[in-house]
């Protein structure tokens, strides 16, 4: 009888562990499933990502990529102070997660911040290739970043060899010649900026951007005569465009010609009444014309 007794308990007991076995596996399945879909949800940004993002949190405190995600759910909806403390959790976390270094870089240029901007990129473009999902792709939307930064601080020489080393790396891509380009010419290196838009109208020869770009590098080298020839083809694609016809006046002017300076004004009055710069540029022409003594 004690036997029996032992065996039934024995029984019971196991059945209870098994009960409790099972229950708990399934258990921790639902949770692991529930994170799952918290994970995904999270990424899916607006008011159903950022409270995803709070509960995932909750659950796993050094989550770097939950605060990240939550950081740019804010800074998309425009809570710039929420996604900033989250991108410094995340770095908290992990301190070289390339996203929230990239994305806090790109908000501090948002917000006009650009030192801390170009912080943020300098980290990622230093960081080895192995690290924070680093990949040569994200080290050239950092450099692309601080680059902008450096232009909008007027540090012209720094923005033009960032832009050298994407060239190096994409010499196909035509916007970031042009972009140095235009670089060049606000350095005052025209003859390079002349040598970048060549370039580009290789590729280009009807580009009445390219064209502009390097009338304007040839007319501040004194060049007239290539400036005219390029302002020429830009009215010939483009003949509302009123700044190359304002340049073409410009030359005539300095050249001496000042009869052909201010028909080509009074075309650009024509087709723009309001641009003052033209009739300012007009009247004072036509004063000048009237002034001079006849012979």
């Amino acid at each position: 009888m004690v036997e029996r007794n032992w065996k039934m308990g024995a029984a019971i007991v196991l059945t209870v562990l098994v009960v409790v076995g099972v229950g708990r596996f399934a258990y921790l399945g639902q949770l692991q499933e529930h994170r799952f879909q918290l994970m995904s949800q999270c990424s899916a940004g607006g008011s159903v990502g950022i409270k995803s993002c709070t509960e995932l949190i909750k659950y796993e405190p050094d989550n770097a990529t939950a605060y990240s995600q939550r950081a740019f759910a804010h800074q998309v909806s425009g809570e710039h102070q929420r996604a900033i403390s989250d991108y410094e959790n995340a770095l908290r976390v992990q301190p070289n997660h390339v996203f929230s270094l990239l994305n806090r870089g790109r908000l501090y240029g948002e917000l006009k911040q650009y030192e801390p901007a170009i912080r943020d990129f300098s980290t990622v473009i230093t960081m080895p290739l192995s690290e924070g999902f680093s990949t040569q792709e994200y080290r050239q939307d950092a450099s692309r970043g601080r680059a902008e930064a450096y232009e909008a601080l007027g540090k012209y020489k720094l923005a033009i060899a960032d832009y050298t080393k994407l060239i190096q790396h994409d010499p196909e891509a035509g916007w970031i010649a042009e972009t140095r380009g235009r670089l060049y010419y606000k350095a005052g290196h025209y003859g390079k900026a002349v040598k970048d838009f060549t370039a580009l109208l290789r590729g280009s020869p009807n580009s009445s951007f390219y064209l502009f770009g390097r009338g304007q590098a040839y007319y501040k080298k004194k060049d007239y005569q290539r400036a005219i020839t390029d302002f020429n083809r830009v009215i010939e694609i483009a003949p509302r465009h009123i700044a190359a016809i304002l340049y073409r006046a410009d030359i005539f002017a300095a050249t001496g010609q000042k009869g052909e300076a201010i028909v080509e004004l009074q075309k650009a009055v024509a087709l723009d009444p309001s641009f003052h710069p033209a009739r300012r540029m007009l009247k004072r022409l036509k004063s000048e014309v009237s002034a001079a003594p006849k012979f």
